[in-house]
């Protein structure tokens, strides 16, 4: 019923007479609503239950049922004459003319698109549809007949796909779509990723997006004290739910410091904790086709850290997990997000009941990688989290309730399957189907259509065979059976870090930019230039940072690198540090604690602290106290 309205509202906007055929289902569904409750209190156990269902269970716009209401469907007027008007995925526009891009196909997920026909008026009218290219399929649902047009009174519906056996690169072509005397073009693009070489375990990007599942990983280590990561099979929104057994151990250790979170007028104290190496963790590779900045998104189901420390108020409101993305530092995220919580119920940001009425946290993390293979744990710190899905990706998500699709994971003996088309075909109309006999004739030769490579059917991996032993005696005569030794999978190749990064550029890096200054075979140094965000409330200038596979020591903090940090109420200045340049920290009125871990800092530019908190405290290695407190000229 609310998603026939929704489709309802879609086509509304566009003046399609699907508007009208939803509007029926909408008002269909309400009268078998209906039914279904007078059959539920005056009929089943001969009225047994009367009154039982008597509540009204739909159209809620608060908490109780006052107000509510069935949805309302939009009818909406049109004319006589037709109006061919052509939607795709992806796409709320309805296309009369022009030309339309139909999302990136790719080889890993080999997806099957939707085109619906629809119409602006009220008479029927026919079209054709056709390629010039050999590697495009115009097909109905299921991809097994071939579609060339067609008649529609309210719609039509036939769909695109790529025949993977004749394209291993990247191509474009053009669908030709012509009706009532309109011509609409639609671009098919493809992605080519060569992914049996990557090894097995691996998953792959599609459309910006990887998507794993808690349970597809490469490895799973448990820590020193035998906790480990165990599979809770259709627990949580997905088909599986990973938690650590035994369920009570947690894996961590406060450092006595905390931060403040707000949102909207409530204000949360968090507490640090530090980096856990030695907690179980579940190991993951993909593989990315661009170099970009990508957000980590982790769906966690909706438990509460099982423990309750005092000061945490009504409810736990800590559950935290490490990530380590290739060879970087970990980063610490509180799955369970910032908001208010149960002993606020009845708050607008209540982020406890958004979880519990979505079945699942969301929390979020970023890196920069490159192109190419990489890997990322999942460490468990906090006793009950439990992880369901990772989504990796370097655009913003589309709001869905599941989020993205799944996505392929190499494995041996299959190969990416072909889709089927999912599309609801409301008053689908007549289609024609073989191909067509006068192809010229109803498509464009000045249209961009790639060739086709040469025909090769897609084969699996296959699964090693388990070693053929020899059983014959020592001493006997028998025939000699050789062993076969099992195919090993595919190694990832090296990458010399040294090429990926050069001196003089600069990088970002966990929320800072960095600058790199020198480089070695084995290494070299970097200098903090900003951070990313002049927002930053707790700054951490790391030791060493890991940029691209190169490992640098971060031995500088540029002139000007925080100025007019307004927010910005602690630093944390690592054990590198040697210089730091005139204006640094200038301007940061609420910088209160400084922290300085370094034993090397021998100079400290020009009102490289002037305008900070009056009584901002340092603390530093205890034999370079004074000197230290003598350069920054505070307490």
């Amino acid at each position: 019923m609310m998603i026939f309205k929704s489709l309802n509202d879609f086509y509304a906007e566009q003046k399609n007479s699907l508007a009208n055929v939803y509007a029926g289902l909408v008002d269909e569904c309400i009268e078998y609503d209906k039914e279904l409750t007078d059959y539920y209190n005056n009929t089943m156990s001969g009225g047994k239950w009367k009154k039982m269902m008597s509540s009204p269970h739909v159209g809620f716009v608060t908490w109780s049922s006052d107000g509510w209401s069935y949805p309302k469907p939009t009818v909406i007027e049109l004319p006589a004459e037709p109006k061919m008007l052509v939607s795709v995925n992806g796409d709320a526009k309805a296309y009369e003319t022009e030309t339309a891009e139909l999302p990136t196909f790719t080889n890993t997920v080999k997806q099957r698109y939707a085109v619906t026909l629809g119409n602006g008026g009220t008479d029927e009218y026919s079209f054709t549809v056709g390629t010039l290219a050999e590697w495009i399929q115009i097909t109905d649902k299921e991809g097994k007949q071939i579609v060339n047009g067609g008649t529609v009174k309210d719609a039509a519906y036939f769909y695109i796909a790529v025949d993977w056996n004749r394209v291993r690169s990247d191509k474009t072509g053009t669908v030709v779509i012509k009706g009532n005397g309109q011509t609409v073009k639609l671009i098919v693009k493809t992605s080519y990723t060569e992914y049996k070489s990557k090894g097995i375990g691996t998953h792959f990007e599609s459309n910006d997006v990887v998507t794993i599942d808690g349970d597809e990983y490469v490895n799973s280590v448990s820590s020193q004290n035998g906790v480990s990561w165990k599979h809770i099979n259709g627990y949580g929104r997905y088909k599986t739910a990973m938690k650590m057994f035994p369920v009570t151990e947690s894996f961590t250790k406060k450092t006595g410091g905390t931060y403040e979170v707000k949102v909207y007028n409530n204000v949360r104290t968090v507490t640090e904790y530090e980096d856990n190496y030695d907690a179980p963790y579940m190991e993951y590779q993909f593989y990315v086709d661009e170099e970009d900045d990508y957000t980590f998104t982790l769906y966690t189901t909706t438990t509460n850290n099982i423990f309750k420390p005092s000061g945490w108020g009504y409810v736990p409101v800590e559950l935290f997990y490490g990530i380590c993305v290739d060879d970087t530092w970990m980063t610490q995220v509180n799955s369970l997000p910032d908001g208010r919580y149960v002993s606020h119920a009845m708050g607008s940001d209540n982020r406890w009941i958004d979880g519990i009425l979505n079945n699942i946290h969301i929390s979020t993390s970023k890196e920069h990688m490159t192109a190419g293979i990489h890997t990322v744990r999942i460490y468990g710190m906090h006793a009950g989290l439990g992880v369901e899905r990772l989504v990796i990706s370097n655009k913003a998500l589309k709001e869905s309730y599941l989020g993205p699709d799944k996505t392929f994971m190499l494995d041996y003996d299959i190969i990416p399957e072909q889709k089927n088309g999912v599309h609801y075909e409301a008053a689908a109309g007549a289609l024609s189907y073989g191909k067509p006999s006068n192809l010229s004739a109803i498509t464009d030769p000045s249209d961009r259509n790639d060739a086709a490579d040469s025909y090769e059917q897609e084969t699996p991996i296959p699964r090693p065979k388990p070693p053929i032993t020899d059983d014959t005696s020592s001493g006997g005569s028998g025939n000699h059976v050789q062993t076969q030794t099992p195919a090993q999978p595919v190694q990832n190749p090296p990458v010399t870090a040294a090429k990926n990064i050069k001196k003089g550029k600069t990088y970002k890096y966990k929320g800072y930019k960095y600058k790199v200054t020198s480089l070695t075979k084995t290494g070299g140094t970097a200098s903090v230039v900003t951070p990313t965000k002049k927002t930053v409330k707790k700054a951490v200038i790391q030791s060493n940072v890991k940029i691209r596979g190169c490992k640098l020591k971060v031995t500088h903090i540029e002139a000007g690198a925080f100025k007019n940090c307004k927010k910005l109420k602690s630093v944390t200045i690592g054990s590198n540090i040697r210089t730091i340049g005139k204006r640094a920290f200038k301007g940061c009125a609420a910088l209160k604690k400084i922290k300085i871990q370094s034993g090397k800092l021998k100079k400290v530019g020009k009102d490289a602290f002037s305008g900070i908190y009056k009584n901002a405290t340092v603390t530093a290695p205890k034999k370079q106290a004074k000197k230290y407190k003598k350069f920054l000229c505070v307490n």
